[in-house]
């Protein structure tokens, strides 16, 4: 393993004393993790070379890229960044010539998703379907096992010829070599598996015959999975043996990995206290995987755990950073007002700010903040008040001119002649309409509950199961220090063995102290609770609650309040309840605020919004914040309504084809107009599960049969403005009564009203190869329109009964 040179005299003595590889020396111990920037994919590298050029400004010792597959089969999702043709090596040079023009080292890391992949062609060393996977992986052969070893060698001789300083294998959190490596997904009886020698000789032979391949002079770095917190995961001893075999093998580094990603522990989510896996690595002198927010944590766990703290944020808004992306100064600079001091606004002020344009920021509240400001009283996001300090200096640093406390109407704005107005007013929360809501004092506002007006009883109903709901319910069942800051508490709710004598590192969980209250979560849809929530952390959420004994009741009708309660009714089955609570908390939606907005438009000032006042419905801060800087970035040429969302990637862009009729093959009963023309994207994300990332706007939407049914997948599309859908099965043999139970509710059903077709695996693989191949003859996918754009199941027989069921059946 590599040694540490002589240390230097700093603030932070340890973090930045260079480490010494014989071969090469990295200038000090800052090491960028790996993360996906959407840039991988494409025909062009351009935005990632500036991407880590900039990065390599900002003095990283060493940056490791996001993971790029060693072959097609690798790939986490169907047009990610492969590494297997010449052009793709050209490609690269551009990032690693532009990180080295900067003083920087780069490496790239190697990740076969194995399971975990979101396409048809997914392998692994077992056909066991993830969790959280589509697909049943195929077993790979002893032959198509030596033939990834050769694919995972090859890409690192493709790597170091693209100019790369090394290579990255990655190891853990779940993908294919962690796969080989433990019983939970390794059932194979051969010399690939078994007892635990033959279970890690998939990774330590790539390991080998990759430092045969590569020469001695190029820095390997082995991902290790230090806990997996998965049940039949590795042991302590077999971790150990594993770091010494795969060093043995010729790993220059070894950098750790904590969890798989199908694991039940939160590893990266706001939840999880800072440093909060630090100790793993004190058993191992080992680089640490955990995101550092603060330099002083980063000082001591060098200091005591690690040669390298992992660094996984972004930097973006680094000073070096900003000043290239952001702070070209205008030389006809605008006099801009951001009205709402809230996410969305504090980006928007900042960036347009840092941009030269003279902005001025109001809000009604005495400090600034927003939702926010309600949100970082919830247990597990805390770190939210870093965030509003971080937007504080910088309104500061950038010179806005800031007006708390202070109401602007209209007229205000009109008479100061500003050139720009941006809306960032946020929402006013809606009420609950039902009988005797209006006059009990039982019924209280989210906004007076964490604002602390309101001090809640033993017993609890919390109306609406969004993302504020469930907030609220964190806050109602949580007393004394909250588990994100103490890592104790963390590990034990959480069920973490910090004995590290359990496989996988896993022990029962216990919640300290016990909840105070009992609490109600309710809503009207009868779909899972929280159904909207974030992929990767909404079952965190849901998890913590239960560990509180939250009741989540769906599915019901609010019909009265009185000095009893709430009185429900299950619209199922018609049975009332009562619900004998001390307060009803109402977090049933909000609406936008855009009062300002009419009396402007008439005074003919551009107006924007952004943040909750552009979309009310579900607050998410990371599109206010998105939305914010990007207005801002363009608020010199952008017009009022226009989309604020990122670009689309490579993978998401229109690849033009024809949907013919192609009655021969398809067994719809339908006729009707189908000269249809339109262009297709790959759904973001593929299973339309969750809230849809990317713009529909007059295209086909291709997606993939998913947990959620057909009705919400066609929804989500139709509201992304979709003109048509074409779902593809995830299995080899369609089947027929199963598409007709999964169609969904009958009433989002009948909201639908673009055709929409379900097609089989293969025809959704021709589909997927010919995007990938950019070939538009193979693209001839068939669908038949019916006249009023409804479209309804024919399967193979005749036996389809239900009445409104809104997909074709296709090949």
């Amino acid at each position: 393993m590599a040694a540490a040179s002589s240390k230097v005299t700093t603030k932070y003595p340890h973090l930045l004393t260079p480490l010494d590889l014989g071969f090469t020396t990295l200038k000090n111990r800052v090491l960028m993790g790996s993360m996906h920037t959407g840039l991988e994919e494409g025909r062009s590298l351009t935005k990632l070379a500036a991407f880590f050029s900039e990065r390599a400004r900002g003095d990283v010792g060493l940056i490791v890229t996001g993971g790029v597959a060693p072959n097609r089969a690798g790939r986490v999702s169907p047009l990610a960044g492969k590494m297997t043709t010449s052009s793709e090596i050209n490609r690269h040079k551009e990032v690693t010539q532009a990180v080295h023009g900067n003083g920087g080292k780069i490496a790239m890391q190697i990740l076969h998703s194995g399971r975990y992949g979101y396409h048809p062609f997914t392998v692994a060393p077992s056909p066991i379907k993830a969790p959280i996977g589509w697909f049943t992986p195929k077993e790979l052969s002893h032959r198509g096992i030596q033939s990834t070893i050769k694919d995972y060698v090859q890409c690192a001789v493709n790597a170091r010829e693209a100019g790369y300083d090394g290579v990255e294998v990655m190891g853990s959190e779940g993908y294919l070599i962690n796969q080989f490596i433990v019983k939970h997904t390794n059932k194979r009886t051969d010399e690939w598996g078994g007892d635990y020698k033959n279970r890690i000789k998939f990774p330590v032979e790539i390991v080998r015959q990759m430092r045969r391949a590569v020469g001695p002079d190029f820095i390997i770095i082995f991902r290790l999975s230090m806990l997996d917190l998965v049940q039949d995961g590795s042991s302590w001893e077999e971790i150990v043996e594993l770091a010494k075999e795969v060093e043995a093998a010729g790993a220059t580094l070894l950098n750790t990995g904590i969890g798989w990603h199908e694991a039940r522990v939160p590893t990266i989510a706001t939840s999880v206290p800072r440093g909060g896996f630090s100790w793993v690595t004190g058993k191992l002198m080992v680089t640490l995987y955990a995101s550092s927010y603060k330099n002083h944590i980063c000082d001591d766990v060098v200091s005591g755990e690690v040669d390298i703290p992992l660094i996984t944020t972004n930097r973006i808004n680094t000073p070096d950073v900003a000043e290239a992306i952001l702070s070209s100064k205008h030389a006809d600079p605008l006099k801009v007002a951001v009205v709402g001091a809230g996410p969305a606004g504090l980006a928007c002020a900042s960036v347009a700010a840092e941009r030269g344009h003279d902005v001025t920021l109001y809000d009604k509240h005495e400090e600034i903040g927003g939702q926010f400001n309600l949100a970082k009283q919830i247990p597990g996001k805390e770190e939210f008040y870093e965030t509003l300090r971080y937007f504080g200096k910088q309104i500061e640093k950038h010179g806005v001119k800031v007006q708390l406390g202070q109401y602007v109407d209209a007229q205000h704005l009109i008479d100061n002649q500003f050139d720009r107005v941006v809306m960032a007013t946020g929402i006013t929360p809606r009420k609950l309409t039902i009988e005797g809501a209006a006059s009990s004092p039982k019924v209280v506002s989210y906004v007076d509950v964490l604002n602390g007006n309101v001090t809640l009883g033993h017993r609890v109903a919390i109306v609406g199961a969004g993302g504020i709901g469930f907030d609220v319910a964190e806050y109602a069942t949580h007393t004394g220090t909250s588990p994100s800051l103490d890592i104790d508490l963390y590990a034990d709710e959480w069920g973490i063995d910090r004995t590290m004598t359990n496989r996988g590192g896993l022990a029962p969980r216990h919640v300290h102290p016990p909840p105070i209250r009992k609490v109600y979560l309710l809503q009207r849809k009868s779909t899972k609770l929280g159904k909207d929530l974030g992929k990767t952390t909404g079952w965190i959420h849901r998890l913590s609650l239960q560990h509180r004994d939250v009741e989540m009741i769906g599915g019901i009708s609010y019909d009265k309040v009185d000095d009893q309660g709430l009185y429900i009714t299950k619209t199922k089955t018609n049975e009332q309840l009562l619900l004998q609570v001390d307060h009803i908390v109402v977090c049933a939606g909000q609406v936008p605020l855009r009062d300002l907005e009419p009396a402007l438009q008439k005074s003919n000032i551009p107006v924007f919004r952004i943040g909750g006042s552009d979309e009310a419905s579900e607050l998410d801060a990371k599109r206010a914040i998105n939305q914010g800087s990007r207005l801002a970035a363009k608020i010199e040429t952008a017009t009022p309504g226009e989309p604020l969302g990122p670009l689309p990637t490579w993978s998401e862009k229109a690849v033009a084809y024809t949907m013919h009729r192609y009655v021969a093959k398809s067994r719809s009963i339908l006729d009707g107009p189908h000269d249809i023309c339109f262009s297709i994207l790959l759904v973001r994300p593929f299973d339309a599960c969750g809230l849809i990332r990317n713009d529909l706007s007059g295209k086909v939407a291709l997606m993939v049969r998913g947990d959620c049914n057909f009705a919400h997948k066609v929804l989500q599309a139709q509201t992304a403005g979709a003109k048509a859908v074409v779902v593809m099965d995830n299995e080899h043999r369609m089947n027929n009564s199963w598409v007709v139970t999964m169609v969904g509710d009958p009433g989002n059903a009948s909201q639908v009203v673009i055709p929409s077709v379900f097609v089989s695996r293969a025809i959704g693989l021709r589909l997927l190869e010919s995007i990938d191949a950019m070939n538009l003859a193979d693209m001839s996918v068939l669908v038949t329109l019916n006249s009023t754009g409804q479209i309804l199941v024919k399967a193979k027989s005749n036996d389809i009964t239900q009445q409104n069921i809104i997909m074709i059946l296709v090949g």
